[in-house]
């Protein structure tokens, strides 16, 4: 769904890019012969459409994470079910996430992600020795 989503997104980026390129194409091939004028509104022009395709660009990835926040939601709310039994299954009345550049420190006894992944019905093949 995602990728359907993002080739559409990134379809109408492509179109808009090569519009643009062809303009400045065409432009340079033929600013010698353009009058001040004319050189001065096709540039805008061109300052227009650059600046617009930067925005789309940007629009587009905020939607596309608007995109995978609507799908992984299910996921999110599915794992916060299975923690939250978890949890409750053994005693625990606080879990605690690390995330990015956060420290923190974990007695691994009571590390529930084992737990979780059980629950889920996931199995995670062991790592082999090397």
């Amino acid at each position: 769904m995602a990728q359907k989503y993002g080739a559409k997104l990134d379809s109408s980026f492509t179109v808009k890019v090569e519009d643009f390129r062809a303009r400045l194409k065409d432009y340079q091939a033929k600013e010698k012969e353009m009058g001040d004028l004319e050189k001065k509104t096709v540039q805008k022009e061109l300052a227009s459409l650059e600046q617009d395709i930067n925005q789309y660009q940007k629009n587009g990835n905020t939607l596309m994470g608007l995109k995978r926040d609507e799908l992984m939601r299910p996921l999110y709310k599915k794992l916060s079910n299975v923690i939250a039994e978890v949890s409750k299954a053994n005693g625990y009345t606080q879990i605690l996430t690390t995330t990015g550049n956060q420290f923190a420190y974990l007695d691994p006894k009571f590390d529930i992600t084992d737990l979780v992944i059980k629950k889920l019905g996931i199995t995670v093949p062991k790592p082999t020795k090397q």
